[in-house]
């Protein structure tokens, strides 16, 4: 009788384990990323706190699109991927310069990335300030001269 009672026990824990693994479909779905993240930049090369930076996202079920623009750089076209809670973007610079290739973490409203630019190790440390855009809004609405963040482009040169 011990030997069943041990059988039964040992088949609720198989059974337990499997309901928990999710079917084994290889991934959870994809966090949501859509909005607008304000935060910093930074290249570890550089001392300081960092530049600050807006990144606008839309996302496909785990393909993620959309820009970003901060004042000691040109804009970007931000492409990537979301597997539950991991996340990897490619930041194309718009002047040709090497791209930014990073990985990280989303946990609801916050996202920490970190890679390379080819050279440099790069971070990002942004927070969801908008959870709502549409692939028309991806586009950085500054006036000439001035970036998305309210700096002209000339202090922003002026002050890296």
């Amino acid at each position: 009788m011990k030997k069943i009672g041990r059988l039964l026990f040992a088949a609720a824990i198989v059974v337990g384990l499997a309901a928990c693994s999710g079917g084994g479909d290889g991934g959870d779905d994809p966090a949501n990323v859509v909005g607008t993240w304000r935060g910093a930049y930074k290249m570890t090369q550089v001392p300081g706190p960092g530049a600050p930076v807006i990144v606008k996202l839309v996302q496909d079920g785990s393909n993620v699109a959309g820009t970003s623009q901060w004042t000691t750089r040109t804009g970007c076209d931000v492409s990537g991927t979301v597997d539950g809670n991991k996340i990897e973007l490619v930041f194309r610079y718009r002047n040709n310069w090497a791209p930014d290739v990073v990985s990280g973490t989303v946990e609801g409203d916050h996202m920490v990335l970190s890679g390379t630019d080819g050279t440099y190790q790069v971070s990002y440390d942004i927070i969801r300030v908008s959870n709502t855009l549409q692939a028309g809004d991806l586009g950085v609405s500054a006036a000439p001269g001035e970036s998305d963040l309210g700096v002209s482009k000339r202090d922003a040169i002026i002050r890296q």
